[in-house]
């Protein structure tokens, strides 16, 4: 190194900081591409909670107000978490680990969408009619387990005639058919 000029110096000492800039460039970009990988998929699980959340607070809003639209935004919901699910496990996701997880999202989704969908049956408004809700009748083919949950949950629940009106005896004895 002593017998080399002051120019030749200057310029290996260049060319090394100019490789090594190179070196933390690489580094850099290559470090940021996969930031912005995990960015992505942290907003599309965020999205995935919002879904979960908007489900809930649609079954919550149905069970409280009896408004068949409600039912409907929580199927909605479900029908988005399953999209986006599919959407990350297919397309973003490359880990067998994380493919099998938004597997289950999509299976848990499934069941509870169907289980909303099949739990309720609303009966349909004639046109011209309204509906006051003094009583809301539902047909439900689980009812035991629909009382459970509501009472459950704190939400009064009665079975207003458990006998219908035209198989009581007193709709019988005075000749009504």
């Amino acid at each position: 190194m002593k017998n080399l000029k002051l120019g030749y110096k200057l310029g290996l000492g260049f060319g090394l900081v100019l490789f090594l800039t190179v070196v933390v460039a690489i580094i850099g970009w290559n470090s940021m591409s996969g930031i912005e990988k995990r960015v992505t998929n942290v907003g599309d699980m965020h999205f995935l909670i919002e879904q979960i959340s908007e489900g809930l607070r649609a079954e919550r809003n149905f069970l409280a107000d009896k408004n068949p639209v409600r039912r409907d935004e929580g199927m909605k919901a479900m029908d988005e978490l399953r999209r986006q699910a599919a959407d990350s496990r297919d397309n973003k996701f490359h880990d067998p680990l994380n493919k099998k997880q938004m597997d289950d999202v999509i299976g848990a989704a499934e069941v509870y969408g169907k289980d909303l969908g099949e739990f309720i049956h609303i009966p349909a408004r004639l046109p011209g009619h309204r509906a006051v809700h003094q009583l809301y009748a539902v047909s439900v083919a689980r009812r035991g387990e629909l009382m459970k949950f509501l009472i459950d949950r704190e939400i009064e629940v009665k079975i207003h005639y458990p006998v219908p009106l035209h198989r009581q005896t007193a709709w019988l004895q005075n000749g009504f058919p």
